[in-house]
């Protein structure tokens, strides 16, 4: 991580854009998938009114994988 970019709020403007991009293009909301353990991630989208929907484990190697929470945010 790259901890200098921190409170800079350039998530924000990024996911800003992207939630205008997708409504001038008449989308319905917009889904993602998140690590589990990225808590600060979870809390982000959480904030901006996603909500978890379901889950998915990202398969890493045959004997490893990492859950994630798939994600909503209706417009």
């Amino acid at each position: 991580m790259l901890k200098e970019f921190y409170g800079l709020k350039l998530g924000l403007q990024l996911f800003n854009f992207n939630v205008a991009l997708s409504k001038q293009n008449n989308q319905a909301g917009m889904w993602l998938f998140v690590w589990k353990g990225n808590n600060r991630a979870v809390d982000f989208y959480k904030k901006a009114n996603f909500e978890i929907v379901g889950g998915y484990d990202f398969k890493l190697t045959e004997t490893h994988s990492n859950p994630n929470h798939q994600m909503f945010l209706r417009f």
